[in-house]
Formats: structure tokens, C-alpha cells, sequence
């Protein structure tokens, strides 16, 4: 695949994965995920870096009131 293409096609996915496509665009998306699988791959991999980010992120938090909680103890 090409670059240029792989970059229309993450934008594509950006797009529906937000819902910024007109109903016209996401049906046409909805096709190509039945007809290329690399497409479809693409799409997945995307769908849980969303998922992914958010996990970390709420870990680093949670380890930080852990860390704020154990200074907070050492203080008493």
C-alpha cells in the first residue's frame, strides 16, 4: 500500500471512527470493510488505539494518586 493511500484511508477511518461522515461515506466505508481486509485491519487497529490510549492514561492517573496517597501517609 502506498503511503499517500494508507493516509487517505487513516483519515477515512479517523473520520468515521468519529462520525464525520455523511451517511453516503459511511455506508461506503462500511462496504469496503466487506470487500478489503486490510482495510478492515486498519480500522481495528484504530478502533483500539482509541481504547488503548485512554487505559494508559487512566493508569498513569491511578498510579499517581497511589503515589500522592503513600506521601500523604509518610507525612502523618
Amino acid at each position: 500500500m502506498s503511503d499517500e493511500k494508507e493516509m487517505r484511508d487513516l483519515a477515512l477511518l479517523e473520520a468515521y471512527i468519529s462520525g464525520a461522515l455523511t451517511p453516503e461515506q459511511k455506508s461506503m466505508v462500511e462496504k469496503r470493510f466487506q470487500t478489503d481486509e486490510s482495510f478492515m485491519n486498519l480500522y481495528e487497529i484504530l478502533r483500539h488505539l482509541g481504547s488503548a490510549a485512554r487505559l494508559s492514561h487512566l493508569s498513569r492517573k491511578r498510579d499517581e494518586l497511589l503515589d500522592l496517597e503513600q506521601k500523604i501517609r509518610e507525612e502523618e
